[in-house]
């Protein structure tokens, strides 16, 4: 008797789920806002500029023509749309006045600014990006350094088709390729925008000849002083940059071994960790930086021997020394600017806020002034000996 008990109970359990599940499977909707391909503008990147008015945007959008929408045979080529308002929302809407289809961006991959909105009309630009719900959190933030940002939509894209995406990879690969390009997706832009004692960089794009092709590069980087673009860095101090802010995977250093004026040697970064230690003693901002690089060898310099461990240790010193010379002239040109890029200020903020509410005023003085000092440990992992 117990035993039909259970059963019939059991029945009557799956039987009920299956009726609730019925029910809720019937009353939910469909996609009720499906667009197809063919009613959508979808924009791959924007290129903001200064309008030709007093006060307007202009904006143009790299969007996708769809020539064959639909599985492997799909066909598609990048489509430039143009439009001004007073507004970043005013000047989409506006073009919408020109197009059968609506703007969709939730594809969007860059954001290009001209100089001048990097100057000016940071603020505005995130304001819009953080409100409007379709752009993606992890689009790239770029400055042109061609006389628009438009201008960069110029370029021929040489492993993709679209402009915007080819210079979304530059940045995303750069970490574990070259390691000298600031990689800073939108979110991350705004957070250190609005965080206490640390400058903003953003990755600088021009166009390069490369045979007969125009083709867009990484140029360095943007150094903001609250939300106003203020200067520049080369690529060289953004890859010092990045170290100081333990954000390098790759990349190759290269060095003068047998100082004889030229490049003789060159090291793969294999991994790398640094530890920023940010002390006050009262009278001045002390700053303590451990490098630790493990690298492979790739080019060295002739009748090198890599077997010998005295040769791989002056070579692992001398990388060492190279590297913490190089960092320590970066910081001394954002010293020179009073921009703390490195977030000297963020590391006291986050660690002691009260005394950095009794330093916030004074920080440019106090980072202009303070000691830095700076110790690389190369380690070579592929000389021929066992480590």
């Amino acid at each position: 008797m117990e035993k039909i008990k259970r059963v019939a109970f059991i029945s009557i359990k799956i039987t009920t789920i299956l009726i609730v599940t019925m029910t809720i499977l019937l009353t939910l909707p469909g996609c009720w806002n499906y667009r197809g391909l063919n009613e959508l503008e979808t924009v791959v990147g924007v290129a903001v500029d200064m309008g030709s008015e007093k006060n307007t945007y202009r904006i143009t959008f790299e969007t996708v023509e769809y020539k064959k929408a639909g599985g492997t045979d799909s066909e598609f080529s990048p489509k430039l749309i143009e439009s001004e308002g007073t507004t970043f929302f005013e000047a989409i809407r506006k073009a919408k006045i020109m197009l059968g289809n609506k703007l969709y961006f939730s594809h969007m991959q860059v954001i290009i600014l001209s100089e001048q909105i990097a100057r000016e009309r940071l603020k505005e630009v995130l304001s819009w990006y953080s409100h409007d719900l379709e752009p993606r959190e992890t689009i790239y933030i770029v400055i042109s350094r061609e006389e628009s940002a438009a201008k960069l939509f110029e370029a021929k894209p040489f492993s993709t088709d679209f402009v915007s995406t080819e210079i979304f990879e530059i940045i995303y690969e750069d970490p574990d390729v070259y390691s000298q390009t600031i990689n800073l997706p939108a979110y991350r832009s705004y957070d250190v925008l609005n965080s206490p004692g640390i400058n903003l960089t953003l990755p600088v794009f021009r166009l390069v000849k490369n045979g007969n092709m125009v083709m867009v590069s990484s140029d360095g980087s943007a150094v903001f002083k609250e939300d106003k673009l203020t200067n520049y860095i080369t690529m060289e101090d953004t890859g010092n940059l990045l170290f100081v802010l333990d954000e390098v995977s790759g990349g190759i250093i290269s060095i003068d071994f047998n100082k004889d004026g030229q490049n003789d040697t060159s090291m793969e970064i294999k991994e790398s960790k640094t530890k920023t230690k940010v002390k006050y003693d009262g009278n001045k901002v002390k700053v303590k930086i451990d490098i630790k690089s493990d690298v492979a060898l790739g080019e060295t310099p002739k009748n090198f021997d890599t077997f010998n461990h005295k040769e791989i240790k002056k070579l692992e010193e001398e990388a060492g020394k190279h590297l913490s010379g190089r960092i320590m002239e970066t910081i001394k040109k954002a010293k020179e600017m009073g921009c703390d890029i490195f977030g000297f200020g963020n590391s006291i903020y986050k660690n002691s806020p009260k005394l950095w509410e009794k330093l916030k005023d004074k920080w440019e003085m106090l980072f202009k002034d303070s000691e830095v000092d700076i110790t690389v440990k190369i380690s070579i992992k592929n000389s021929g000996e066992s480590k």
